[in-house]
């Protein structure tokens, strides 16, 4: 259904509702998945930028029945994986990219009875990694496993250098042993930020100003105006006598008589009326 992701592991469902539509039947989705056989947990994790667009507020916690296991684990194409439910991106482990992922690399498979392993991380929503080099963030040192591959959607980075950035939804490849897997899951769950810690833009503001010719801004080329530089703000378009807008590149001239068009921050905005008194 439309606006509705669910990622079932083992006892436990993770649930995303993205749309309006789908948190109208909110009650009634968990009345039915908390039905189903073996279903111990339900878990909702409705949040991003669809959900946003929807006017949504972000939702994150327990549903229905007991709190997830902190360290869940689930078979898929024949290796475990080690998810943190409540702590973990998005629904968990990209589900729907599960033929991607299931391209497990041989090494894996090599490595079964041995005291090292592989195991798959993702960096979530809102990390403070986001953009960091892996030099940066001294993985290995910190957290004595190695780094052997990122899958970022479908594309993969084998041996990634020290110059190699993470983002959010980045799937890293990681070896080492349990105790070092384990610092470095706790470092990506402890290294986030929460959306009201990341300061939110001003709505953007469309404004008209006519330019006389008296202006210090007549005659003069959009990019010798320094209008983006200096005011943070970015003219759209210039208006003539006649109606007509037209779109302005760096080398259009600003005609006196004529309105132009500006969008920016209201607080930007402001300052530009003060340099434009008189325009």
């Amino acid at each position: 259904l439309p606006g509705i992701v669910l990622d079932r592991y083992g006892e436990s469902l993770v649930l995303q509702l993205t749309t309006a539509a789908a948190q109208r039947l909110k009650p009634a989705i968990v009345e039915r998945l908390a039905a189903r056989p073996g279903v111990r947990t339900i878990w909702e994790r409705s949040a991003g930028d669809s959900a946003q667009r929807e006017g949504i507020q972000p939702s994150d916690g327990l549903l229905w029945g007991a709190p997830p296991a902190p360290d869940a684990t689930f078979l898929e194409n024949g290796l475990t994986y080690r998810i943190d439910i409540a702590a973990g991106h998005k629904t968990g482990f990209y589900l729907h990219q599960r033929d991607n992922i299931n391209k497990s690399p041989r090494y894996a498979r090599q490595l079964r009875g041995k005291d090292l392993h592989l195991a798959k991380l993702t960096i979530p929503e809102y990390s403070t990694w986001a953009g960091l080099t892996l030099s940066t963030l001294s993985i290995g040192h910190d957290s004595r496993v190695h780094i052997a591959a990122i899958r970022r959607g479908h594309l993969r980075y084998n041996i990634p250098g020290g110059n190699s950035r993470l983002f959010p939804g980045d799937i890293i490849e990681v070896v080492g042993d349990d105790e070092g897997i384990e610092v470095l899951k706790q470092r990506i769950i402890d290294e986030v930020n929460t959306p009201e810690d990341i300061p939110q833009p001003e709505p953007l503001t469309i404004k008209a100003y006519t330019i006389s010719p008296q202006s210090k801004y007549s005659g003069l080329k959009l990019s010798e105006s320094k209008i983006r530089e200096q005011y943070h703000c970015t003219v759209i378009g210039q208006e003539d006598s006649q109606g007509n807008l037209s779109p302005m590149q760096a080398d259009t001239i600003i005609k006196p008589d004529s309105r132009i068009w500006i969008v920016g921050e209201e607080d930007n905005l402001s300052e530009f009326d003060k340099s434009c008194l008189g325009c």
